[in-house]
C-alpha cells in the first residue's frame, strides 16, 4: 500500500538549493526526506514502513534511469498523469498511475490542511531542460519548475509489512 498525504507539507521547499536537475532524484530533497523527514515520523509508523525501488531519470535532459531505494518519496510525473509531458518517457514503463491521481481535481493540494492550492514537486526532472524537476500546478495539471524555486511537497510512503 501506498500512503500519501491529501495535503502537502505546510512548508514548501526547494529539489536542490541550486537550479540544476543533475542526478535527477539523487538531489537535496531526496536527502532531506530520507533523513530528516523520516526520523521525525513516529517510530510505530517507521517500523511498516519499507523501501520502494524507484527508476527514474538521472536528469540534464537524459533519459537514462537510475535506481534508487526510498522509503520516503514523492511521486514520478507518470504516477500523477498516466503519461508524460514534461519528463524522460524511459520512466513510463516503471510507473502507472495512482488511481488516487485519475483527474485533476484529485491532484490539487494545498499547504498545510488550512492553506490554498499550490503547486508541488514530482521526482521526475524535467527532460527538456538542466534546471527544472516536473510539478503539479495548483489546478492539478501538469508543470514544472527551476529546482531551487519552493513548491509544495507530499510525502509518500509504501507500507507492506506489518509491526511485529
Amino acid at each position: 500500500t501506498i500512503g500519501c498525504p491529501a495535503a502537502c507539507l505546510a512548508a514548501t521547499r526547494n529539489m536542490n538549493s541550486t537550479n540544476t536537475n543533475a542526478g535527477g532524484w539523487a538531489c537535496e530533497m531526496r536527502t532531506w526526506l530520507e533523513n530528516t523527514y523520516y526520523s521525525e515520523l513516529p517510530t510505530d509508523l517507521q517500523a511498516v514502513i519499507t523501501a520502494r525501488k524507484i527508476k527514474s531519470s538521472i536528469g540534464s535532459q537524459s533519459g537514462t534511469l537510475q535506481e534508487t531505494s526510498d522509503k520516503i518519496f514523492i511521486p514520478r510525473e507518470h504516477e500523477i498523469f498516466g503519461a508524460t509531458t514534461y519528463a524522460a518517457s524511459s520512466e513510463a514503463p516503471y510507473a502507472a498511475q495512482w488511481s488516487i491521481f485519475a483527474t485533476a481535481a484529485k491532484r490539487v493540494k494545498k499547504l498545510g490542511k488550512n492553506g490554498s492550492a499550490a503547486s508541488w514537486w514530482e521526482l521526475s526532472p524535467c527532460v527538456s531542460n538542466s534546471t527544472s524537476f516536473c510539478a503539479v500546478a495548483s489546478g492539478g495539471t501538469a508543470n514544472y519548475g527551476d529546482a531551487g524555486n519552493t513548491n509544495g511537497v507530499a510525502p509518500c510512503f509504501q507500507i507492506i509489512k506489518t509491526a511485529a
